[in-house]
């Protein structure tokens, strides 16, 4: 039986194109995913890209605070 694997919020029109949204619990579910079928190093990947891009302040609005 496969798990669940989607993202876990709705959708926002509203903020289509204003680079407003956070794209981390999409991205972790992709992880997830990953590791479940076995791609362990394109998981890690996703993580350390991720790592690295919140490091380096490029964020949305969120997380600027």
């Amino acid at each position: 039986m496969w798990p669940s694997l989607r993202r876990r919020h709705g959708t926002a029109p509203k903020y289509a194109n204003l680079d407003k949204m956070n794209p981390g619990s999409l991205l972790l579910s992709g992880v997830m995913m990953l590791e479940y079928i076995g791609w362990k190093e394109a998981a890690k990947a996703v993580i350390d890209g991720y790592v690295k891009t919140v490091g380096q302040k490029i964020v949305t609005y969120d997380f600027a605070d």
